[in-house]
């Protein structure tokens, strides 16, 4: 019987292996895993897995930890990435064992979920990630039509060191009330732009004429026809700032045909799209597991309590009695009472009228993306849980992923 030890890394010559684990697993060479790993804020060993097969590594799998927004409160998130096994030690299970290991370690660390993108879920399903589906569009450059008001004046112009503090006020009013996207320190957003000098890309800034910055744009590479766009965030009232800089963007890569971007709903160029009959596609390469569902229903209900009080008369109508909501395999439930949102121990001998009972993953999607996209029909169908879920406006900005 073989020896397979699970444990983080202990040293930066046992991170050289894993890069070479990485590279002969992936397309990318060392240098992108090191700039990946190099452009957290901190770099922390522990978040460096291995397997090691009498005393060999054979697989990795590297966490990305950050902080997110969630509508009004915050959530401490643990990305996975650079899930890898060399040929000839698979077929062992050395990245699940890894995963499991790694669950019970971020348990004590104290994250509240954990996020990945795949194109094999099938694989993830077993070590209890969920998919929760995420909207992009795909923008005909050649047909879509941006009208801008021309009362509006803005100076465009590439972005320059001395706008960072421009760029992260944006940034931060255009995401702080949304779902999912990453809170981004001083000290990663000073690594993070290091990428936005890539001369490769546009970052292009929209100022008015005080020269506050009320827009940005940020693209990926351009090839001939294809274009990403990674980040469009606009401030309060900066609407038609974003779409002249897509315009601008347009103007500068005539060859391009079309545009990849993920927007939040209720962003302005969702709306534009929308309008003109250009409908979102679905992406299933993201899912989602709970880790500390206590913490997590915690600060939930703190978030539902907020809910309740602002929709006011609109909620009263629709609660006449006590509102259990139950999570399938959950210990504890999250109840409506009156006007707040709290948690108890399944069990107890009070008597809940109203009970819905939602697995992890449709649990998941009415947090992530509001009841709506929930599978279950009863589910998106139910009045109460369309108040007390909305469709948030989630987002996780290309540059921000792993």
């Amino acid at each position: 019987m073989e020896e397979i030890t699970v444990r983080p890394i202990k040293d930066e010559q046992e991170l050289e292996t894993v890069y070479r684990v990485w590279e002969t697993a992936f397309p990318e060479e060392k240098q992108f895993f090191e700039r990946r790993l190099q452009s957290e804020e901190k770099y922390d060993p522990e978040t460096t897995w291995v397997a090691a097969v009498e005393g060999e590594i054979g697989a990795a799998v590297q966490i990305f930890p950050y902080q997110a927004w969630m509508s009004d409160i915050q959530v401490k998130i643990a990305g996975i990435g650079n899930v890898a096994t060399l040929p000839q030690y698979r077929g062992r299970g050395l990245t699940h064992a890894i995963l499991r290991e790694q669950i019970k370690w971020m348990r004590k660390q104290g994250y509240d979920l954990s996020l990945l993108y795949t194109g094999i879920p099938a694989f993830y399903e077993k070590a209890g990630w969920h998919t929760v589906e995420e909207l992009f569009y795909n923008l005909p450059l050649k047909n879509i039509q941006l009208h801008t008001d021309p009362a509006f004046a803005y100076t465009i112009a590439s972005f320059s060191d001395q706008d960072l503090d421009g760029v992260r006020q944006v940034y931060r009013s255009c995401n702080k009330h949304r779902t999912g996207a990453r809170i981004r320190t001083e000290e990663y957003w000073q690594k993070l732009m290091n990428r936005a000098n890539d001369p490769h890309a546009d970052f292009l800034t929209a100022k008015e004429s005080s020269g506050r910055i009320i827009a940005y744009i940020w693209t990926g590479n351009t090839n001939e026809s294809k274009m990403q766009i990674q980040e469009l965030c606009y401030a309060e009232g900066g609407e038609a700032a974003a779409l002249s800089l897509v315009k601008e963007i347009i103007q500068r890569h005539p060859a391009a045909e079309s545009a990849r971007l993920a927007v939040p709903a209720g962003h302005v160029l969702a709306r534009v799209l929308e309008e003109q009959g250009i409908q979102p596609e679905k992406s299933g390469e993201a899912m989602w597991r709970v880790l500390n569902e206590r913490e997590f229903f915690r600060k939930v209900t703190a978030l539902l309590t907020k809910r309740i009080l602002k929709e006011g008369r609109i909620f009263q109508e629709l609660v006449h009695s006590r509102t259990a909501i139950r999570i399938t395999g959950y210990d504890t439930q999250l109840v409506i009472i009156g006007e707040k949102a709290e948690i108890e121990e399944r069990g107890r001998t009070e008597i809940y009228e109203n009970k819905i009972e939602v697995t992890e993953g449709e649990w998941l999607k009415m947090v992530l993306r509001g009841a709506q996209h929930a599978e279950d029909q009863n589910v998106r169908e139910n009045a109460l849980l369309q108040v007390l879920f909305p469709e948030p406006g989630s987002i996780l900005w290309k540059p921000d992923r792993f």
